[in-house]
């Protein structure tokens, strides 16, 4: 009961639940996979984890840093492992660890929205790796928490060069095939979140639920930042497997214990752009979060240590909580409504509800309070959103402005004109460009897709809008700054498949291969 009426005041139109206590797990689906068709979730039905993701893809390198040898460890410096690799400055091309980039510690930007805007699918790890040298300091490094999508993306091609194999190949071999999860995948492509097995996506709209937007269903080439599609039934024995300490049920060690435990450490103490929720308890409860391991959070509640992460892509929002004193394990993912605060307040709540009972603790909510949570219990004030620069002066000529630009980590952008608006697209985001009070500089409001202008609005429904920053010639512009969290330069009549020239070999791991490969050619030819 408690669950359908937090996931009915919530909108929420489906929801996977798996619990783990003990030897003992509780599996169950909630609500429509497809309300169109009436299809109903079940423990096999398939959402995407989002960053819960990041979790899989540090234990695949702690599996694979068991295979070599001492040879590299956490500590290692990524220049160490991808010869030639650089980051914009030396101080991070020669400084910059493993540790580093799982723990959120570069304090470079993220490169969000060019994961939202869509990156070409032909983009490969590598070369996107290359293009770190190009990506934006936010913060300084190492001082502060800034959490990084893309850094996860270096993480996965990180493994591919320890591993010889994609991330998608050896998360399967090394973690999938050895737990039995064998309903996980990899959300590939945007047409698989309407296929029969998979919760399809819904956003709200003027109060009703609308299908989600197919397209931004991808987020390649970042997969080892939230691409995993699982359901209750897999999650419960990932959850297992944690608590086992790298072990699965039979006993068999999957990844060294020494180097799975040191996931769930703190390595990064949280602040700065991490959300309010996570520093400041905002209920008559002891929660606190600390700080951030390799793809975990590490905290307490009530007093019981807590490790867990939650994963956010539009209208698949999850949760995972993991109590690894109490043997006891929380998963739970939906399927909308996207972008709103709806659909996370109501696994949060599920997630205390649940977690009171199997903690033997007294419930603080209830079905009657579970609606109003965290409402109530909170303080907060929306700080507003101010666009008192903006506009419309008659003398800004926007034939200057209109063209094609590219950049290095960001896809193409396209600026045409529309009577007297100019029209912003970046893929598969669209959006205006209103001119301010001062000479070249305009702000953009994302008009489409849905999700994207939805995410864009606080809570009084004012809306953010991104600096876009022209550089002129004496005719034209010549180039633009788009500033998301850092800003991203665009240069007229560039095109981001324009090739970065490579500046060394792909990786030391690499020329050792190849050099056991000629070895071994040249034995079978009779040369050596």
């Amino acid at each position: 009961m408690f669950i359908n009426v937090t996931m009915s005041c919530r909108q929420v139109p489906g929801l996977t639940l798996a619990v783990v206590s003990g030897n003992q797990s509780w599996i169950k689906g909630f609500g429509m996979a497809d309300i169109d068709t009436g299809r109903e979730v079940n423990e096999h039905t398939l959402f995407n984890i989002g960053s819960i993701t990041k979790g899989f893809t540090a234990t695949l390198i702690a599996a694979l840093l068991s295979e070599t040898q001492n040879e590299f460890t956490w500590n290692s410096k990524i220049s160490d492992i991808l010869e030639g690799f650089s980051f914009p400055d030396t101080v991070r091309t020669t400084m910059t660890t493993l540790r580093d980039i799982l723990s959120h510690r570069t304090g470079l930007s993220g490169l969000d929205y060019g994961m939202i805007s869509g990156y070409p699918t032909e983009l490969t790890r590598e070369e996107m790796t290359r293009r770190m040298q190009f990506v934006p300091e936010v913060k300084s490094f190492r001082d502060d928490y800034y959490y990084n999508n893309i850094m996860y993306m270096l993480a996965g091609h990180v493994t591919e060069i320890l591993g010889m194999d994609s991330w998608e190949n050896l998360t399967k071999k090394k973690i999938l095939q050895p737990l039995n999860m064998t309903h996980t995948t990899f959300l590939e492509k945007p047409s698989q979140v309407v296929a029969d097995n998979i919760a399809k996506p819904y956003a709200l709209k003027n109060g009703k639920l609308i299908n989600g937007t197919e397209s931004l269903y991808t987020i390649h080439p970042s997969e080892p930042a939230g691409a995993i599609l699982s359901n209750a039934e897999d999650m419960a024995k990932y959850m297992r497997f944690l608590i086992q300490k790298g072990r699965v049920h039979s006993g068999r060690e999957i990844v060294e214990e020494k180097l799975l435990s040191e996931l769930f450490n703190t390595y990064n103490h949280l602040s700065g752009s991490i959300e309010e929720g996570l520093r400041k308890p905002t209920f008559p409860v002891d929660e606190v979060d600390v700080g951030y391991g390799y793809g975990w959070i590490i905290g307490s509640y009530r007093g019981y240590k807590k490790v867990w992460h939650s994963g956010g892509l539009f209208a698949y929002i999850s949760l995972l909580w993991v109590y690894p004193d109490m043997g006891i394990g929380i998963f739970a993912s939906l399927n909308g409504p996207a972008v709103t605060n709806l659909a996370s307040d109501a696994l949060r709540t599920i997630f205390f509800y649940v977690s009171d009972i199997l903690l033997g603790e007294e419930p603080w909510l209830n079905a009657t309070t579970a609606c109003s949570f965290p409402g109530k219990w909170k303080n907060s004030t929306v700080r507003p959103v101010s666009n008192d620069d903006l506009h419309h002066p008659f003398n800004v000529i926007l034939d200057r402005y209109v063209g094609n630009y590219g950049s290095h980590v960001f896809p193409d952008v396209h600026i045409t004109k529309d009577e007297n608006v100019l029209r912003f697209q970046c893929n598969r985001i669209f959006g205006i460009l209103h001119p301010t009070n001062k000479t070249n500089k305009f702000k953009l409001e994302v008009t489409d897709p849905w999700e994207i202008v939805l995410g864009n609005r606080n809570a009084n429904n004012e809306i953010t809008m991104f600096p876009v920053d022209f550089d002129m010639d004496e005719t034209s512009a010549i180039g633009f700054n788009w500033t998301t969290d850092a800003p991203i330069p665009f240069f007229r009549d560039w095109h981001f498949n324009n090739r970065i020239p490579v500046t060394g070999s792909s990786s030391k791991l690499l020329h050792v291969h190849c050099i056991m490969l000629l070895c071994l050619v040249c034995l079978e030819m009779g040369i050596i």
